[in-house]
């Protein structure tokens, strides 16, 4: 659902979805979860900015390239704290192996 708020997931998750076998009920319920979340938290907040700050609109480029930023950079930190976490257990069970 959170991986509609993602720039890049949001591409590829129907592919990552189909790739793992996710149920399809499942998958539709989370994307139109996600997609109607998207609509009704974006929309509303462009509606009440541009209402109280109308010279918003000559910065969106800023805008939007610190919310890509923002998510990236979120994104690629659980990334690579997963991928230090699974190496710490990899490194783990493959001591125990040569004990």
């Amino acid at each position: 659902m959170l991986g509609r708020f993602l720039p890049i997931v949001r591409t590829f998750a129907p592919i990552l979805a189909g790739a793992t076998k996710l149920n399809l009920k499942l998958f539709s319920i989370y994307n139109i979860g996600g997609a109607f979340l998207w609509v009704w938290s974006l929309i509303p907040l462009g509606y009440f900015l541009g209402n109280k700050y109308p010279a918003i609109i000559n910065y969106i480029e800023y805008i939007i390239g610190g919310f890509i930023i923002i998510t990236t950079s979120a994104l690629l930190r659980e990334y690579y704290k997963a991928k230090r976490a699974n190496s710490v257990l990899n490194k783990d069970s493959s001591q125990k192996n040569t004990l």
